[in-house]
Parts: C-alpha cells; sequence; structure tokens
C-alpha cells in the first residue's frame, strides 16, 4: 500500500491507499495501523483501499490528549477528503466499528454500505469476561503503550446506543462466536437497532475474525459491498 501524510489538528496522520476502483474504506481497531488489513484487502484487487492510522496507532503521531470517538469520525472524513473520496463502502473493526458508527450517523453522506466487525455500541453493550477486558485495558500490549492508552481514554463515555436506530444505510454486521473480547449478543443488539441490518455469525471464530479468517468473510463481505 502506499503511504502519504496529511496534517489534522496538529497530528501527522498516515493514510494507506491502493489500486483503483469503487472506494473502500477500512478503519482498524485500537493499537492496530492500516497494515492490519493486508490479509483481508488481497480478496478486493478491484477496489480503490483506503485506510489510516488513528493518532497513537502505528506510523501517525502520538497524541498528548486522548482524542474522542467522533473527532475521530471527523478525521476519517478529512482523511476521504484527502483521497478525494466523496461517498464509500466502509467497513469498521472493533474500535474502528466505533468510529464507522460515528462517521455514518455525523457525515451520512459520505457513506454507502457499512460494515461493523467485531464491535458494539460502547456503553450499553454487554462486556466481556474480567480476564479478556483486563488485556483489552494493557496498555503493554501495544507496541506504544502511551499512544494505545490515548486511544483507550478516548473511547471512555463513547456510546451509540441513542442514534443507532437513525443509521440508515445497509449495514452488514460481522461477528465470530467465540469472541473473549466482544460477546456476540453485542451484535445482535447493533443488527436489531441500526433498521437496515443483517447478521452474519462466524462459527468457530474470535475477535480477530477479519485477521484469521478473511477466506470466510471476505466472500460475504465482496457480495454485500461489491467486488468491484
Amino acid at each position: 500500500m502506499e503511504r502519504e501524510f496529511i496534517a489534522w489538528q496538529g497530528h501527522q496522520i498516515c493514510v494507506s491507499e491502493l489500486g483503483r476502483g469503487k472506494p473502500l474504506f477500512l478503519v482498524p481497531g485500537i493499537g492496530c495501523s492500516a497494515d492490519m488489513w493486508e490479509p483481508f484487502i488481497q480478496y478486493f484487487p478491484n477496489r480503490h483501499i483506503v485506510s489510516f492510522d488513528a493518532p497513537g496507532a502505528g506510523r501517525s503521531s502520538v497524541p498528548l490528549y486522548p482524542v474522542s470517538v467522533p473527532a475521530l469520525a471527523s478525521l476519517a472524513a478529512a482523511v476521504l477528503d484527502s483521497r478525494r473520496v466523496d461517498c464509500t463502502d466502509v467497513v469498521g473493526f472493533s474500535y474502528g466499528g466505533a468510529i464507522a458508527q460515528q462517521l455514518a450517523y455525523d457525515y451520512p453522506e459520505r457513506v454507502s454500505r457499512l460494515v461493523l466487525a467485531a464491535t458494539n455500541c460502547g456503553l450499553g453493550s454487554y462486556w466481556s469476561s474480567p480476564g479478556a477486558l483486563a488485556v483489552l485495558a494493557t496498555p503493554l500490549r501495544s507496541y506504544g503503550s502511551y499512544g494505545y492508552a490515548m486511544q483507550l481514554l478516548g473511547s471512555y463515555g463513547w456510546s451509540s446506543w441513542s442514534f443507532l436506530p437513525h443509521i440508515l444505510h445497509e449495514t452488514h454486521v460481522v461477528f465470530g462466536d467465540d469472541d473473549p473480547m466482544v460477546p456476540l449478543v453485542n451484535a445482535r443488539m447493533l443488527a436489531d437497532l441500526i433498521p437496515r441490518a443483517t447478521l452474519e455469525v462466524v462459527e468457530r471464530a474470535g475477535h480477530l475474525v477479519l485477521w484469521d479468517e478473511p477466506g470466510r468473510v471476505a466472500p460475504q463481505i465482496g457480495q454485500f459491498v461489491g467486488w468491484g
């Protein structure tokens, strides 16, 4: 993927881009860079892939203070502006799914179809086991502990529960049935509250379903958003 840095509110944001065709915007999870999508994008050779590293992750600069989810949705819109993308299909994974939900609500004209993978609605969700939460809340699981902590703090207090019924895009919710981080009940909540949502449950798959099972989930996502 080709990479370029853009300036956004005092941050240097690494934007990744690959291919031509209809755009497909990929929003990575907490502590992850756009590199996480490498196994997945092999299934979309005819799409214009766009992704970015959030502040505190990957090659982007580390923020001094937490960046909220609504601010990250604004950043996502700025990334699309930088690539001259007016409207796109969006895939959000985990924390990136929160950003994708906020993007669809705040900037509905920028989103065509929405894919939410292994994510939840923030406050109002059903949380994982204490052990899994302890792993999620430990900055040392990330290569950049301070940047990871800033991302984690930026999500505190966020919730999409109240506006999920107002997300009117066609939405495909993808979950593994053995996700220790985000229990499956959250997938059913998203699919129930988003008016035009469908749910795909991947058997024997965990939280990293897009990483671990790209061959099982990409075909269904491809049928939903279109291959080219």
